[in-house]
């Protein structure tokens, strides 16, 4: 690709942005509430911190560009060039649970979860982005290293 492409799964994302926003906003009420100056402090930076998170989750997710992929998560981002991307998986998240995550399989035989692309399994979402990525990943890759 000529650009950068990022993908993600915002409904996904929802229930914990969702959750985060719902206790920033309470522990922001209870910063301005008449309590002592170090609880105002905490719940303040409480709310703050949550915030910062939110933002972190919802850039969650995988970033195609033209030298690799930007595995993004809310707690830090990854890069990793074409060259060691072997392909994508779909990976049961529990065994008790219906949903799923991407993974990119990479040449050392580790792979890396993504935090924005889960789906259910029997979803098409996960399908639909497993094939674009792959397309992506074969449309980079130099001559020599295509199957």
């Amino acid at each position: 690709p000529n650009s950068r492409r990022a993908f993600r799964n915002y409904g996904a994302l929802a229930m914990p942005c969702v959750a985060l926003i719902f206790l920033g906003a309470i522990c922001g009420m209870y910063a301005f509430q008449d309590i002592p100056v170090v609880g105002r402090v905490i719940f303040f930076t409480f709310a703050v911190g949550g915030v910062c998170i939110v933002v972190r989750i919802l850039r969650s997710g995988v970033v195609v560009t033209e030298s690799g992929l930007e595995v993004r998560g809310w707690s830090r981002t990854r890069q990793v060039r074409w060259t060691d991307v072997v392909g994508f998986r779909r990976v049961s998240a529990s065994a008790l649970n219906s949903s799923v995550f991407l993974a990119v399989e990479l040449r050392d035989g580790s792979y890396l979860k993504t935090s924005g692309l889960t789906s259910s399994k029997a979803g098409s979402f996960g399908a639909r982005v497993l094939g674009e990525l792959e397309a992506l990943r074969r449309a980079e890759l130099p001559e020599s290293n295509k199957p």
